[in-house]
């Protein structure tokens, strides 16, 4: 951390117990898809640094999707691994095209559309059902009264707006979470 030139100090004061729990969310789920489909492509669009991906028995090729400066400052810090690749790309210019799906596909974009406008976020999503059909995603995003630039809508509309059948809220937490203090659990 100290090779790298920025201010960490949110980050430590930040409460982990989101992120856990959205990392811990996105592992069910792409844990589930893999379940009938062993060999898919793993794909994290935003990646930033996490390994999330790397805690997942799969056969396919593990692909770790962000801009062209977050990709280098990962390859710096945390080489591909075998079945693994970086592909630098802005999901705000242009459709993701290439991963291979004929064995499954999940991505994940933990993090990711809260830095996207909604009319992106829902293209982004659109697009990735349209051209992978079938696929898996895990995503959060900002509730309604979120004060970022996205907000997700209700599920129906959701589905209305990118086409996507199967959208599911997760409301409450897992049960392995339930014994965190009172202070901490989350809505």
């Amino acid at each position: 951390l100290r090779s790298i030139r920025a201010d960490f100090s949110a980050a430590r004061r930040a409460d982990c117990t989101l992120y856990a729990l959205r990392e811990r969310l996105v592992l069910k789920s792409a844990g589930r898809y893999l379940m009938t489909h062993p060999k898919a492509a793993l794909v994290d669009i935003g990646c930033g640094l996490s390994t999330t991906l790397r805690e997942l028995e799969t056969e396919g090729c593990r692909y770790y999707v962000d801009l062209p400066e977050a990709i280098r400052l990962r390859n710096r810090l945390i080489p591909p691994a075998d079945g693994e690749r970086c592909i630098s790309f802005d999901v705000r210019e242009r459709e993701i095209d290439g991963i291979p799906a004929g064995d499954g596909v999940f991505f994940v974009m933990a993090g990711l559309l809260c830095h996207l406008w909604a009319d992106e976020a829902a293209a982004l999503l659109r697009g990735l059902a349209r051209r992978y059909p079938g696929a898996g995603m895990a995503f959060d995003g900002v509730g309604l009264k979120g004060r970022l630039r996205s907000s997700l809508p209700r599920e129906q509309r959701l589905r209305e707006i990118t086409g996507l059948g199967g959208v599911r809220r997760v409301t409450g937490l897992p049960e392995e979470f339930g014994k965190l203090p009172a202070q901490k659990r989350l809505k």
